[in-house]
């Protein structure tokens, strides 16, 4: 899914809510990347509303050697992840982004990597899932459910032929291919 709402509506609360169900049907390993200015904030929401998940700080020099870490929820960063070989080697239950902007630019080798990883589940959490253009928007989505809007060239032709034909109809066709996948509130709601 992607997690779309406004900035300050809770984002991360209804992550850690989503964390707490899926522990209780057995889930082991869920790995969250956020930028390195978010990791504190992410400790410290964890201890106020989740003080039951243990927690893992993934800095890089603290790779774990034989892949086994005893935590629910592994933190990193985007740097550190696109360092590391450990996360890839890691069959995760989930994987979450936080400020999924981060992956927009899908030549980067951050999106790449991020992209690559093995995982069952994935939540992009952004307030902004476009901000310049749609290929951002499908970058996410590449992530989130890769092929729902094809390959990145199938949706340039997509996303250039809206400027020829249709414009309603090419984004109604848009939003209900991906309406199921983002979950979207905005502050005036």
């Amino acid at each position: 899914v992607c997690l779309a709402d406004d900035m300050g509506l809770g984002k991360t609360i209804e992550v850690l809510s989503f964390l707490d169900k899926i522990k209780e049907e057995g889930k082991e390993k869920v790995l969250i990347i956020v930028p390195a200015t978010l990791v504190e904030n992410w400790k410290k929401e964890i201890n106020k509303f989740a003080p039951h998940f243990s927690v893992f700080i993934l800095k890089g020099e603290n790779e774990p050697v034989d892949d086994r870490v005893k935590a629910y929820i592994t933190i990193t960063t985007y740097q550190t992840a696109i360092r590391l070989d450990y996360i890839n080697r890691i069959n995760w239950d989930l994987v979450v982004l936080d400020e999924a902007q981060a992956i927009k630019n899908y030549y980067t080798s951050q999106s790449k990597k991020v992209k690559s990883l093995n995982s069952k589940m994935r939540i992009a959490m952004t307030g902004t899932p476009i901000e310049n253009n749609l290929l951002e928007l499908w970058s996410l989505f590449d992530f989130v459910n890769p092929g729902l809007l094809g390959t990145r060239n199938e949706f340039s032709y997509f996303y250039n032929s809206i400027k020829t034909g249709s414009v309603i109809e090419k984004q109604k066709k848009l939003k209900s291919l991906i309406s199921p996948f983002i979950l979207r509130r905005v502050k005036t709601d």
